[in-house]
């Protein structure tokens, strides 16, 4: 209740709003209320501290995931606490998606018109 109570009030920084994210302890209540508020989810740091947390809920994680880098989907693959089906579902096609349209990559829409020597 005391961490709700702090979450609403308006004096709270950026920086609280990631040490608060990165807790594990964290009730689902104070991680709906932080991931419901588009302003700190639009800190990328708050985003992967919340995919993060093992008490996030699977359909506030899935909400996340597209806002992802590449690198830190690939991170969060690794992560025992994030349940492997939805990370198998969710980021092997935000992957495979990202990879093609990166610059520089093989399946680089740009590369592919190259001829190979």
């Amino acid at each position: 209740m005391v961490a709700l109570a702090a979450i609403h009030s308006s004096g709270l920084t950026d920086n609280e709003v990631i040490k608060f994210s990165a807790n594990p302890s964290l009730s689902d209540d104070v991680i709906r209320a932080i991931a419901s508020t588009k302003e700190w989810t639009k800190l990328s740091q708050v985003s992967v501290n919340l995919a993060k947390n093992p008490r996030c809920p699977p359909e506030l994680r899935m909400r996340l995931l597209p806002n992802l880098q590449v690198r830190e989907l690939r991170n969060l693959r690794r992560l025992k606490a994030v349940p492997s089906s939805l990370t198998a579902q969710r980021c092997s096609p935000s992957l495979r998606a990202r990879r093609e349209t990166e610059p520089g990559s093989p399946r680089s829409p740009s590369l592919r018109s190259w001829p190979r020597a």
